[in-house]
């Protein structure tokens, strides 16, 4: 009787929001009025997509995988076979896109403070020296490790794990091991110390211990890479 009771009340409701009629579009002249933003080629409005529309693409849907085999590559195959991965990336999505983009734009602000130089001491001057000495290679050869010898020699100094726990625990240094604070997953009342381990360099854990093609070539790249470094910086 219940259920009845329910599906006939979902069914008036479902009806009754079909009959209302269309309400007529007003214009917006309030102050919330849409901002638009012009591109090269196109405008559009401030907030709206702007990696592509919503939905399926149905150009790259396969003409050859049935999709109650295999969905995911019915839909994407087109775009699996013909998308290019930006330079350094093991994946290409929306996040991928935003941050390539955030980087074109912080990049564009460096820029832009280097060339306009600013009174000593002001933000705009410090990031325009510090970028210019960053792209003085000449310089970065000429000093080679000096400015990090400090640092190296007390990670060589290092005779126990404490001691290299202690060191990666000091303000700036980086940890092989990451630490932070997050709710207990056994009691939400109270909060834990949480500590994870993402790796050294490669991109997952794939990289790392997967014997299937291109993985170990990829480690035996990455340990040259790493000897090559350290026969650079004058470690045996």
């Amino acid at each position: 009787m219940k259920t009845k009771w329910l599906g006939g009340v979902c069914a008036a409701l479902l009806l009754a929001a079909c009959s209302q009629p269309a309400e007529t579009p007003t214009e917006n002249t309030d102050d919330t009025a849409v901002d638009t933003v012009t591109t090269d080629d196109t405008t559009m409005a401030e907030g709206a997509p702007r990696l592509g529309d919503f939905g399926v693409e149905t150009q790259h849907i396969s003409e050859t995988v049935d999709p109650g085999d295999d969905f995911f590559t019915y839909v994407n195959e087109g775009w699996l076979n013909s998308a290019e991965l930006p330079q350094g990336f093991s994946s290409l999505g929306a996040f991928t896109e935003l941050y390539l983009e955030a980087e074109e734009r912080v990049n564009g602000i460096i820029r832009e403070a280097a060339a306009a130089g600013g009174q000593p001491g002001s933000p705009e001057y410090q990031i325009g020296a510090l970028y210019e000495s960053y792209m003085n290679t000449d310089r970065i050869e000429e000093l080679g490790l000096t400015p990090l010898q400090a640092e190296i020699d007390q990670v060589m100094e290092a005779q126990t794990h404490e001691d290299i726990a202690r060191w990666m625990g000091r303000p700036i240094h980086q940890s092989i091991v990451g630490l932070g604070v997050t709710i207990d997953p056994g009691n939400p009342e109270r909060y834990v110390i949480s500590t994870g381990q993402n790796g050294l360099g490669l991109p997952d854990r794939d990289y790392y211990l997967n014997e299937d093609d291109p993985f170990p070539g990829h480690r035996d790249a990455y340990v040259d890479y790493i000897e090559a470094t350290l026969a650079r910086a004058g470690f045996d």
